[in-house]
């Protein structure tokens, strides 16, 4: 009896959902627009305000700024032994772009530039392509990237509050490395490997 009734079920439930399916559209373009073929999407378009997609590549833009400040709140003893003054910085400015190429194999890419306020200088961070080969079941990077024992530095360079690297960790772990670097999985061994 309740195969029955579950099976009376499936079958309403199958002709309620034919039923209720919107009819294909027309084969013939037959509506008008204010602005005629002008209304078309463009073949390439802004998909937010940082979000850039074309017919050949994507882009996205992000950036980021550490800042430093310090200030004091000093007694006359205080004042007659240290003059300390308020102070700010910029620690580091950091551009990251990233995308994709629009072939038919998967290939992304990325650029990180930082600028090093205390050294004037701009450095270049994880930088390169990243081209899938399923056929062996990975991915191949080409560029620069962080060290695999540095990954505990966060890959953009920022943590949180209290949240900083240690100085002998930036002082012994290599933080970034250029070269090839090889990630695979085995998915029925649920093995990541590079």
């Amino acid at each position: 009896m309740i195969r029955r009734n579950i099976v009376f079920l499936a079958c309403l439930l199958a002709c309620a959902s034919l039923g209720a399916q919107e009819p294909e559209p027309p084969t013939v373009e037959d509506t008008q627009v204010a602005g005629g073929s002008s209304a078309d999407p463009p073949a390439r378009r802004l998909v937010k305000w940082n979000e850039y997609e074309g017919p050949f590549f994507t882009l996205r833009a992000s950036a980021g700024v550490i800042l430093d400040a310090g200030t004091y709140a000093q007694d006359d003893a205080s004042r007659q032994q240290l003059d300390l003054q308020p102070d700010a910085q910029v620690r580091d400015f950091r551009v990251m772009l990233s995308g994709r190429i629009k072939t038919k194999r998967q290939v992304t890419w990325s650029a990180g530039f930082m600028y090093d306020s205390t050294n004037d200088e701009w450095l270049v961070r994880q930088t390169g392509l990243m081209v899938a080969i399923p056929e062996l079941k990975g991915h191949v990077f080409v560029g620069r990237s962080k060290e695999g024992i540095s990954l505990n530095m966060v890959m953009v360079g920022y943590a949180g509050w209290t949240m900083e690297r240690s100085t002998t960790v930036v002082a012994t772990v290599p933080l970034l490395a250029d070269g090839i670097k090889w990630m695979g999985w085995l998915p029925k061994q649920r093995i990541l490997y590079n």
